[in-house]
């Protein structure tokens, strides 16, 4: 397997679960948070290993567990996860959601384009500015996917992106993790089993 397109699998498991609660299994991890139910990204199973037919139970079964308090069931998987895995979700009627483009810079940035002034969201008027953002892009998402995210859903999405910011990981580490992939390997939250 390509080592950039491992390292950006890696980065997106590293960085899906902040913020909430991890509970690993041996094989995949469970991230749920009961205060927002209807956020996939805070109810999801991650880092999925399971090949056999004992162990793609074992990860559902944990699914059912911990995520009682959700009304769905979300599989986050990428290129580490077995195909034998992926095939197991479409004979249970999963549906592929949202696929994502993932890429790395490898190298200097040839082109920065029109200045940009990035800050961190940290006052409440950050976060209604933020909430702006997410509502604007879940309005785009109905058009494209049909989906109709209410008010509340993507005001709960914006909690849970505070969640991620916790302090357990300095600015230029995550710089160097979601900036410079190939300088760094993501780094792990605390708790991270």
């Amino acid at each position: 397997m390509d080592s950039v397109a491992r390292l950006i699998a890696e980065t997106y498991r590293w960085q899906r679960p902040l913020g909430a609660r991890v509970f690993a299994t041996p094989h995949c991890c469970v991230v749920a948070d009961a205060a927002h139910p209807d956020v996939w990204d805070a109810n999801h199973a991650d880092n999925v290993t399971a090949k056999t037919e004992a162990e793609m139970q074992a990860v559902f079964a944990a699914m059912d567990r911990r995520l009682g308090h959700s009304p769905w069931r979300v599989v986050h998987s990428d290129c580490l996860t077995s195909d034998k895995f992926l095939a197991r979700l479409a004979l249970d009627d999963f549906e592929e959601r949202f696929v994502a483009i993932q890429m790395a810079l490898e190298g200097d940035v040839a082109d920065r384009g029109a200045p940009v002034e990035l800050r961190p969201v940290m006052t409440d008027g950050d976060r209604d500015a933020l909430l702006r953002l997410v509502m604007a892009n879940h309005a785009e998402r109905r058009d494209i996917d049909g989906f109709d995210f209410q008010s509340e859903f993507s005001a709960a999405m914006v909690e849970t992106y505070r969640a991620k910011a916790t302090p357990i990981i300095s600015t230029s580490r995550l710089r160097a993790a979601f900036l410079s992939p190939m300088a760094a390997t993501p780094p792990r939250p605390t708790g991270w089993a």
